[in-house]
């Protein structure tokens, strides 16, 4: 009897600690998050230190609110579907969008971005409002929201490119009159790949527009909101102890 109730005792001791090792599991899952990133240099880059300066800041918020990640580079397009169905977790930095909330739900902004058209110095064209942009063509990326205003104005057409490099080549041959992303970006993309022609471009002065750069959670994810709720706590954390101005530097030259 007492070998009964011995091997009886040792079945629910295994029991409980097959339950808890699945739980502890289950729970270290829900805690690895998978990342989704596109390179958008000097924000996002592989062969930058920590994939670049917002990749360096989301991984550290997330690694701070007792995350760890899975990281994938993919292009916009792949990222925004993948993401939006489930398959990644996480994207790591995009501009709102009343369209995606659908999907998606958005951190508090961690950065800003100045957004400005670039021409070819032949070029006589001056921005100073939308207006000013009628009848232009203007290089675009694909599913990138720049504004709201430009986004919904038909004063002038949009080439879609997959990215900025290739607005600017068709720039450099005419094809487009302007094209347009954050400032930082413009400048490297010229400086890394096109540096012989760099005399060749203006970056208008007047931006755009100032967009707020968000962590974006899939709504697929059942933990989306606690997920944005620790990414927000990190990011006020970061700033408040000077990791977020650390960071930034480190990439100032970049």
């Amino acid at each position: 009897m007492r070998s009964i109730r011995l091997v009886s005792f040792r079945t629910f001791l295994c029991f409980v600690s097959l339950s808890l090792a699945i739980i502890s599991s289950a729970l270290a899952a829900d805690k690895n998050l998978k990342l989704a990133l596109e390179h958008w240099p000097p924000y996002i880059d592989r062969s930058l230190p920590e994939y670049g300066m917002a990749a360096d800041i989301v991984i550290t918020a997330l690694d701070r609110a007792g995350y760890t990640t899975s990281i994938t580079f993919a292009n916009w397009a792949l990222i925004l579907q993948g993401t939006g169905i489930g398959v990644y977790d996480v994207i790591a930095a995009a501009w709102y969008s009343k369209q995606r909330e659908a999907q998606f739900e958005y951190s508090e902004p961690y950065l800003y971005n100045k957004i400005k058209f670039i021409k070819h110095r032949r070029s006589s064209i001056e921005y100073r409002s939308l207006d000013d942009l009628r009848g232009q063509i203007i290089g675009v990326v694909y599913n990138y929201a720049y504004s709201p205003e430009f986004d919904r104005s038909d004063l002038f057409y949009r080439i879609p490119s997959n990215h900025l490099i290739q607005n600017l080549s068709l720039l450099q041959l005419g094809k487009i009159d302007l094209t347009l992303d954050d400032e930082l970006v413009i400048k490297h993309q010229i400086k890394t790949y096109l540096p012989s022609s760099a005399d060749q471009f203006v970056i208008l002065d007047k931006p755009l527009d100032y967009r707020a750069l968000h962590m974006m959670v899939s709504r697929s994810n059942p933990e989306h909101k606690q997920i944005v709720s620790d990414f927000n706590k990190a990011i006020k954390q970061m700033r408040e102890d000077g990791t977020m101005e650390r960071i930034i530097k480190k990439y100032a030259n970049k």
